[in-house]
């Protein structure tokens, strides 16, 4: 997020993409179709407010998962591996 100070928001948005080094990795969030229109022609990602912020949360839910998730350890997956080949083996 950024603030704009002497200058209109549109104004700023073009700015700092015009500026940037990789217009590509750029996402502008608005629903302004002004500004949608603007950042598309100058090569950036543009989103609406509402898909940004699904995304944001799905992202969050993502990276909680990921924290809580418990890893295995090689030895547990051997020992999975063995047990599973076991009862495949029987059943063949």
């Amino acid at each position: 997020m950024v603030f704009s100070r002497k200058i209109s928001a549109d104004d700023k948005i073009r700015k700092l993409v015009e500026e940037s080094g990789n217009r590509k990795q750029i996402v502008v969030v608005s629903n302004d179709r002004q500004v949608q229109s603007m950042a598309k022609m100058l090569g950036a990602t543009v989103a609406g407010i509402e898909a940004f912020v699904k995304y944001d949360k799905l992202a969050e839910i993502a990276r909680k998962h990921r924290e809580s998730d418990p890893k295995l350890t090689f030895t547990q997956i051997q020992k999975i591996n063995d047990e599973l080949r076991k009862l495949w083996l029987k059943t063949s």
